[in-house]
């Protein structure tokens, strides 16, 4: 059923075993682990994007109002997704980073921004339950002790996708010369850095199933950051609604 994740699995437990074969020495052999997001307890709309919790820093907005935001994290087999979430004085929160949810609806409504924005347009995880809604502005997967991200399934976003078939305010609807790429940038312990597109839309289609996004040309990584670019952009940056959703990301230790 996921067949590259089984692949990539076979793969990495083949060169274990020609590994342990042919080494002399007594270096560890490499491990292997799927980060699932299903650890997350999630609220009673099924869905995760930080909290109120721990220290959080404040500013004045330039308004009047002053916004707080608390630094989050969910964190798996040693993988941190960073996430913030904030609170403003005028009475509206929201977030950036790493979201989880487990949200089954595959539509989109500005009337109902919160909680639709962490449906997906399939309408389940890649597997298990519970799968991981990405929009950033400069948060980052941090890795603990490095490693070399295999790679994840994704699919598009049910806000994304319902901006590109209608449009909406701030964004137009797609033609067949329209598209939205998302760019994962690996950064190794020396600050190297590579990167690996993914293509969310293009030439009048969007994907709108899991597929597998192969990230092991990144090689061995301590961080991941993810930046959209699209045909549709301004002053600030892409117009279509920058996000991603993830799940099984399979990682080497």
């Amino acid at each position: 059923m996921k067949k590259h994740l089984l692949f990539a699995a076979s793969a990495i437990m083949a060169m274990t075993v020609f590994t342990s074969c042919s080494k002399q020495d007594n270096a560890a052999e490499p491990t292997f682990s799927v980060v699932t997001f299903e650890n997350q307890k999630l609220n009673d709309q099924g869905f995760w994007c930080g909290a109120v919790e721990g220290t959080g820093y404040s500013y004045d907005d330039g308004y009047g109002g002053v916004t707080t935001t608390y630094p989050c994290a969910y964190t798996e087999s040693g993988v941190k997704f960073n996430t913030n979430y904030s609170v403003s004085t005028w009475g509206y929160d929201y977030w950036s980073g790493f979201a989880i949810s487990s949200r089954t609806q595959t539509t989109f409504s500005e009337a109902t921004l919160t909680p639709d924005q962490y449906n997906n347009i399939t309408g389940k995880a890649n597997s298990g339950e519970k799968f991981c809604v990405v929009t950033t502005y400069g948060e980052t997967i941090d890795i603990e002790g490095g490693a070399v991200v295999k790679g994840f399934y994704f699919t598009n976003s049910a806000y994304t996708v319902e901006v590109i078939k209608n449009g909406n305010s701030y964004a137009h609807k797609f033609d067949n010369t329209d598209w939205l790429t998302c760019t994962v940038v690996g950064t190794a312990a020396d600050k190297s850095t590579k990167t690996v597109d993914i293509k969310l839309a293009e030439n009048g289609t969007y994907v709108n199933s899991w597929q597998w996004a192969d990230l092991s040309s990144l090689g061995k990584v301590v961080k991941l950051e993810f930046v959209f670019t699209g045909s549709d952009s301004g002053d600030y940056g892409v117009n279509t609604p920058a996000y991603i959703c993830i799940d099984d990301m399979a990682i080497e230790k």
